[in-house]
């Protein structure tokens, strides 16, 4: 990774956002995967542009050519195309599409931070890329997002739209708790419904979203670039036990490919046993997420909803374990234990 490249922004969605103002287009459309972070949406539309949906692959939750074609109108001028959970999707073919149909390609790198793509970093392979140094990111340092871009005009253009915006302070920390706040609540009720609340509520949200990041900010997570590879291997190991003893036949397991990270170590489980078998893990103090669901149910009116089954079954069986340097050999024990008695 040529972090010398990098320009830093207070978060991934920042970065996103200066990029799609800094492109010079008139049709402001851009495809993407269904089951992305909720996040992006009220940045794309900040930003002026109509987010278009495409569904992604049952197994991986990681979208494939295919899944893009299928989509595009030829009226879509940028395409994000989302390396989820550590895993790069086969970003040679999409990235020979996008230049044969002149589509500007932006690789989401967030969860995928160290992956390669036939010896190559994932990142490079697009005209840009945006990473993220968030809360329980590969390199975690609560705040702070990038962006890799190649074309010098679209740089430049980023660059001044980044440097005009807000440093990072306490108010956008309190503003951000307080509706991450709101929007738990939201995600455990029963009784409310996220068509009704969360256009509203990220409307406002997307407000405290922009900013950028002071240079001391930026030096915590440039020191922690040389402890990347150090990093990776440890998640390896815990992957490695989780694909090799968790062995309930309930399981599925997605085969590792060329190049593969581990952010989270994804398994598929029964849909209908899924839900009660991560109660056990919570209940037993294992952290363990299903995310990501098809975010058009939370924003798109039911008669414009998008056709993806792909993503729905995807969100309906996985289960997602933390492999990152909170997880203790004895946590990793407890956690195939628990599974494997399941």
């Amino acid at each position: 990774m040529k972090t010398n490249e990098l320009v830093y922004t207070g978060r991934a969605v920042s970065a996103l956002y200066a990029i799609l103002k800094s492109l010079n287009t008139s049709v402001k459309k851009i495809l993407l995967p269904v089951n992305i972070c909720e996040i992006v949406y009220p940045v794309i539309e900040e930003a002026g542009f109509i987010p278009v949906f495409h569904d992604v692959n049952k197994i991986t939750g990681n979208a494939d050519l295919i899944d893009i074609q299928n989509k595009y109108s030829n009226s879509e001028t940028v395409l994000l195309v989302v390396h989820n959970f550590g895993r790069p999707v086969e970003i040679e073919l999409i990235s020979n599409w996008a230049k044969k149909n002149k589509v500007f390609l932006i690789e989401d790198v967030c969860n995928s931070l160290g992956a390669t793509y036939k010896g190559k970093d994932i990142g490079q392979w697009g005209d840009a890329a945006i990473f993220s140094f968030g809360y329980s990111k590969i390199i975690s340092n609560g705040v702070g997002g990038a962006a890799l871009i190649k074309n010098e005009t679209v740089k430049n253009n980023f660059i001044k739209i980044v440097n005009s915006m807000k440093f990072y302070n306490e108010e956008l920390k309190e503003k951000n708790e307080y509706f991450q706040s709101k929007l738990r609540n939201i995600r455990l009720s029963k009784s409310l419904l996220p068509l009704e609340i969360y256009p509203v509520l990220y409307k406002e949200y997307s407000k405290y979203l922009i900013y950028k990041l002071n240079s001391n900010e930026i030096r915590k997570i440039k020191e922690q670039f040389p402890l990347l590879k150090s990093n990776l291997k440890r998640r390896k190991i815990i992957a490695n036990r989780y694909r090799t003893e968790i062995k309930n036949s309930k399981v599925r397991h997605i085969d590792e490919v060329s190049g593969q990270v581990y952010w989270r170590y994804n398994i598929l489980f029964n849909e209908d046993e899924r839900d009660n078998l991560i109660s056990k893990l919570l209940n037993n103090n294992i952290l363990v997420s299903k995310w990501y669901p098809p975010i058009s149910n939370f924003f798109v009116r039911e008669d414009k909803q998008v056709n993806c089954p792909g993503s729905t079954e995807f969100s309906k069986r996985v289960i997602n374990l933390f492999v990152d340097d909170s997880v203790s050999d004895e946590d990793a024990s407890k956690t195939i234990n628990i599974i494997n008695k399941f």
